[in-house]
C-alpha cells in the first residue's frame, strides 16, 4: 500500500475538495435515524473542509504579510510548513472525518495562536525572537518526524515496535516498558502531557535528538502545541500497532455487517466484533482495539462514524487499554460506512501536478 505524501498548500485545497465531496456522496447512501441526524453529519464534513481552508489561508495570509519582515519572515514559514504538514496527516491519514474534526480543531487552536504571537511580535525583544524562531523550527521538524512514520513501510515499523517484545506484545505492555526505559512512575493515565508524548516517541523509537517537544515548544505553544503532537504521536503508535491485526483486514461480512449500514449503539457494535474470531478475546482490551482501529482508520475501507469521535479516542490516547477499565460508550450512536482513501487521492493530485 503506498505511503502518504506532503501536498503544498493549493494541491491540500484540492485534496480537501475531493475528499469532502466523495464523504458527502457516501453519507447520502447510509441508512440515518432520522433526516435531522443525516443532516448533522453532512455540516460536520462540510466543515472540515471550511475550517482547513481558513486555516491554510491564515498561514498564507501570514507568510505574505511578513515575507519582507527580517525577523517574522522564517518564523511565519515555519509556521506554514507546520500547517502543510499537520492537513497532510488531517486529510491522508484520518480517515475518518468525525475524529478529523477533532484533530483540526487541535491544529487549529495552534495556529491561531502561533499566528497571534507573529503578529504581536516585539522584535525589540530579540530573545523572545529567538526563543520564537527556535520554536517554531522545532515544532516543524517533530511534524516531519511523525509525516515520516507515515511515509515509511508499515511493515518494517511493526518490526522495529515488536523487536524486542515478541509479535504477540499488547499495548500495554509497550506503553508499560517505555515508561521503564524512560524511568516514568506511575499509571500512564496520571503523567502530564509531555511525558506521555515522551513515552509515544520510545514506543516508536524515535531517537532522543529527534525529541518531539522540545523546551522551546512548551515555553512559547503551550498546551496547544502539545494537544497536536500528542493526538498525532499516539494516533501513529495506534496504527502501527493495529496495522496487522485482523480487523483491519477483515471482511464486510464479518464487521461492517455488524451494523447493517443503518446504525447502532457504539457499545453493541464493538462488543459484536469483539466477540468475533477476528480479536479473539472479549476483553475491554480488546474493545479498545477495536475502537481505535475502527474509529481512526478504517477496516475494509470502512469506518465507525460517530460525533463522539473524539473525545472517545482523546480518552484511549491518555490511557492504556487495561483490561479492568471499559470504554465508556453508553447512548452513543454510531454508522459504519466506507470513506474516501486519503493516501490514494493525494498520490492522484501529485502525479496531475
Amino acid at each position: 500500500m503506498a505511503g502518504m505524501i506532503l501536498l503544498n498548500g493549493p494541491q491540500l485545497g484540492r485534496l480537501a475538495s475531493l475528499v469532502r465531496k466523495q464523504e458527502e456522496a457516501n453519507i447520502f447512501y447510509i441508512k440515518f435515524e432520522s433526516e435531522n441526524d443525516q443532516a448533522a453529519y453532512l455540516r460536520e464534513c462540510k466543515a472540515n473542509y471550511t475550517t482547513a481552508m481558513e486555516i491554510l489561508d491564515a498561514g498564507d495570509n501570514l507568510v505574505k504579510e511578513f515575507k519582507n519582515d527580517p525577523a517574522r519572515d522564517s518564523i511565519a514559514h515555519d509556521i506554514y510548513s507546520t500547517i502543510e504538514g499537520s492537513l497532510n496527516s488531517a486529510f491522508q491519514w484520518v480517515r475518518n472525518y468525525t475524529l478529523r474534526m477533532s484533530y483540526l480543531q487541535k491544529i487549529k487552536s495552534f495556529s491561531t495562536g502561533a499566528i497571534d504571537i507573529v503578529k504581536t511580535l516585539d522584535t525589540s525583544d530579540t530573545e523572545f525572537v529567538r526563543d520564537l524562531a527556535k520554536a517554531t523550527d522545532d515544532y516543524k521538524k517533530a511534524m516531519w518526524e511523525l509525516n515520516k512514520k507515515c511515509m515509511s513501510s508499515r511493515t518494517e515499523a511493526v518490526a522495529n515496535m515488536f523487536d524486542q517484545m515478541g509479535s504477540r506484545a499488547t499495548m500495554d505492555t509497550l506503553i508499560e516498558r517505555a515508561q521503564e526505559k524512560l524511568k516514568l512512575r506511575g499509571s500512564f493515565d496520571k503523567l502530564n502531557e509531555e511525558d506521555k508524548i515522551r513515552v509515544y516517541e520510545k514506543v516508536m523509537d524515535i531517537s532522543g535528538e529527534e525529541k518531539l517537544v522540545s523546551n522551546a515548544i512548551s515555553k512559547i505553544f503551550g498546551a496547544a502545541g502539545i494537544a497536536v503532537l500528542l493526538f498525532a504521536a499516539g494516533m501513529m503508535v495506534w496504527d502501527i500497532y493495529t496495522s496487522d491485526h485482523p480487523i483491519r483486514t477483515a471482511t464486510h461480512d464479518g464487521v461492517v455487517a455488524a451494523a447493517s449500514f443503518a446504525g447502532a449503539w457504539a457499545g453493541e457494535f464493538i462488543g459484536t466484533v469483539v466477540a468475533t474470531e477476528l480479536v479473539g478475546a472479549e476483553t475491554f482490551a480488546a474493545a479498545t482495539v477495536v475502537a481505535v482501529a475502527g474509529l481512526a482508520f478504517s477496516f475494509a475501507g470502512a469506518v465507525i462514524l460517530g460525533l463522539f469521535a473524539g473525545w472517545l479516542i482523546d480518552s484511549i490516547l491518555s490511557s492504556k487499554p487495561s483490561n479492568d477499565k471499559p470504554l465508556s460508550t453508553d447512548g452513543l450512536r454510531c454508522y459504519v460506512a466506507p470513506m474516501p482513501d486519503g493516501v490514494a487521492l493525494a498520490h492522484q493530485i501529485a502525479r496531475d501536478g
